[in-house]
C-alpha cells in the first residue's frame, strides 16, 4: 500500500512497489521509490496595477494549458480558474514527480466595476495578463421639481 506524507507541495504518495532506477542510483537514492502528488487547490500570485482608465492584472499560472483558463467578471469581482494536469507516460515509471497538479483558483475584489465587453487577456510563459477597462462612473443628475 502506498505511503502518504504531507508536504508543502500537497500530499506526497510513495509507491512501495516501484523499483529503483539507474538514475536514482546515480543520485545516491537507489532505495527511494517513485513519488507522486495528489491534486491540490492552489492560489496563484498576482500583481495588480490601476490607473484612471483600467486595471492590469498579472497572474502566475505555471504549467497551465491556456485552454483550461476560465476568466469571469461580475460587477466588482474578477474570478480566474485554471488547471494543471498530470503528465501521462507509458512504458516506464516516474523517478521524480514533484511538480504540483491541481486547480488554480483566485477571486479578486476590484475597487470599481469594469466594462466586461472590453476585457483582453494574454497568456505566455506561465503568466496570464488581463486588461480590464473601468466603467464610467455614473454621474448624478439634478432634477428640479416644481411644487404646486
Amino acid at each position: 500500500m502506498p505511503q502518504r506524507i504531507s508536504s508543502p507541495f500537497g500530499t506526497v504518495i510513495i509507491d512501495e512497489d516501484s523499483p529503483g532506477s539507474l538514475f536514482q542510483t546515480l543520485l545516491g537514492e537507489g532505495d527511494k521509490k517513485t513519488h507522486r502528488h495528489e491534486p491540490v487547490s492552489m492560489t496563484p500570485e498576482v500583481d495588480i496595477y490601476e490607473d484612471d482608465k483600467q486595471f492590469t492584472v498579472w497572474m502566475d499560472l505555471p504549467g497551465v494549458d491556456k485552454e483550461s483558463i476560465q476568466v469571469s467578471v461580475s460587477g466588482h469581482r474578477l474570478s480566474v480558474n485554471a488547471e494543471t494536469r498530470k503528465i501521462n507516460r507509458e512504458g516506464g515509471h516516474w523517478i521524480r514527480h514533484e511538480r504540483r497538479v491541481g486547480a488554480y483558483v483566485r477571486t479578486l475584489q476590484l475597487g470599481q466595476a469594469v466594462n466586461e465587453e472590453t476585457i483582453s487577456a494574454n497568456y505566455a510563459d506561465g503568466t496570464l495578463i488581463l486588461t480590464l477597462a473601468k466603467k464610467e462612473p455614473v454621474k448624478s443628475k439634478t432634477i428640479e421639481v416644481n411644487i404646486e
